[in-house]
């Protein structure tokens, strides 16, 4: 349950947005880029706080 709580946060916000009158098909990368922002800035600045922000 722990490691699917991404995935269930993406299916809500696609709920919502379906719910709304909008079409998103691009939740699962949204989610990868915003991984790979965070990695790649937690790894340049050297701190986790900087990378968890690139990611929000």
């Amino acid at each position: 349950m722990r490691i699917s709580t991404p995935l269930v946060f993406a299916a809500m916000a696609g709920l919502f947005a379906e719910r709304s009158g909008v079409i998103d098909f691009g939740l699962e990368g949204k989610m990868l880029a915003a991984a790979f922002v965070s990695a790649s800035g937690a790894h340049v600045f050297g701190s986790e706080w900087y990378g968890l922000g690139l990611a929000i």
